[in-house]
């Protein structure tokens, strides 16, 4: 419980916007995801996912996440498993808080670069 306090207030007021369930859908697919702190540490849990071809609503038994280390790095998140430069694609997300309600999102897959909007859930 001391981590979690102490982690929480070493962010600034616009580090905890990125905090709570978002939503995005796109023509390829609909998704949300829910952003926590556990265990000192943001981590991000896919709540439901839906392509057409592959759908995962969240278990506790079977728990997917799209990230388990996000870190704040030049006012930008970004997947904290590596110490590597965008340059190098060492990062598989970047997450760029536009307002309270909107998160710019960009996930690298082999290399290349997919920007999406991240909708608040209310």
């Amino acid at each position: 419980m001391l981590l979690c306090l102490s982690f929480l207030s070493c962010m600034d007021k616009k580090d905890l916007r990125i905090l709570g369930d978002w939503r995005v859908n796109n023509r390829f697919y609909q998704a949300s995801y829910q952003i926590a702190n556990t265990n000192g540490k943001l981590v991000g849990k896919v709540m439901q996912y839906n392509d057409g071809t592959t759908k995962y609503q969240w278990d506790n038994k079977n728990p997917r996440y799209l990230f388990k280390n996000l870190t704040s790095k030049d006012g930008v998140f970004v997947d904290g498993y590596s110490g590597a430069t965008m340059k190098t694609d060492g990062f598989k997300i970047q997450i760029q808080v536009l307002h309270e309600d909107t998160l710019n999102t960009t996930l690298f897959t082999n290399h290349h670069p997919t920007s999406e909007i991240w909708i608040r859930k209310k």
